[in-house]
């Protein structure tokens, strides 16, 4: 089997950041990756549902499907403890 490395793009509202995210990976023929990763929401978001996007290609590859998330805010602020 042989592996091919993969290279990954993504799309998310301005001022948000997302972690865990590899820039480029490499996968052996057949197998599978699974990516965790995490969201911070800026304190000045308002309330709503957020939209992003995954994009991951084959080196060489320009035409790819993305895989889309949404994220809903529901209050932003201080937790009260």
């Amino acid at each position: 089997s042989c592996s091919s490395l993969y290279t990954v793009s993504h799309g998310y509202p301005t001022g948000w950041t997302f972690a865990g995210i590899p820039a480029s990976f490499t996968l052996a023929g057949g197998a599978t990756k699974t990516v965790n990763f995490t969201i911070a929401v800026p304190s000045n978001a308002t309330a709503g549902n957020y939209g992003y996007q995954f994009w991951v290609a084959k080196q060489g590859q320009s035409s790819v499907n993305p895989v889309n998330g949404s994220v809903q805010v529901a209050q932003i602020g201080r937790a009260h403890v």
